[in-house]
């Protein structure tokens, strides 16, 4: 069972990323199903972006011109995982979903639903062009988390799991509920 001290820091920590994520747009509802599509080159050059990049991230096509790479941009407890992800792509394997945050163009996090597969290969089998499709998911992280703090909140006010099966009952017995994250066995906090 937790200790009172230990549910407080996972109440901090999940109120923490919900005041550091973008405040939601009038327009997020359909924002959300909006998928972009991105071809990117083994050294980070951009071939293409998507016209949906600059209403989800906010910068403006020209700017993908000049910029080399995107993992830079990522959380810093995200890079390693999309690093990882970005190298297998480059070793020639498709990445089929993984999540992540990345800086908007007003420097506030947003959450990336993406994935990678290789369109062009060299003879050794790496890519030479990878393409992205990612959407914005940030709505639902953002309900997530929410949901989460409501249950944590419920555990340290009663002391007990909320009625029902559900986050709370695990995070109750100890287990922290991590958001997924795309790698197997691994908690994006």
């Amino acid at each position: 069972m937790l200790q009172p001290s230990e549910i407080e820091k996972e109440i901090e920590h999940l109120q923490a990323s919900l005041d550091e994520l973008r405040p939601p747009r009038p327009a997020e509802t359909w924002l959300g199903a909006l998928e972009v599509v991105d071809r990117i080159d083994r050294f980070g050059r951009y071939h293409y972006i998507g016209p949906g990049a600059e209403r989800i991230l906010g910068f403006p096509r020209a700017h993908y011109e000049s910029e080399i790479g995107w993992v830079r941009f990522n959380h810093p407890e995200d890079v390693w995982r999309t690093a990882i992800l970005w190298q297998k792509a480059l070793a020639g394997s498709p990445c089929t979903s993984f999540e992540y945050r990345t800086n908007d163009v007003e420097g506030r996090w947003v959450w990336l639903q993406d994935s990678l597969r290789p369109l062009e290969l060299d003879r050794q089998g790496h890519a030479v062009l990878v393409e992205g499709r990612w959407r914005d998911i940030t709505m639902r992280k953002r309900r997530e988390a929410e949901f989460l703090l409501r249950q944590w909140e419920w555990v340290l006010r009663h002391g007990g799991p909320v009625p029902g099966e559900g986050a709370a009952q695990r995070a109750a017995s100890g287990r922290v509920v991590p958001f997924r994250c795309g790698l197997p066995g691994r908690s994006a906090r």
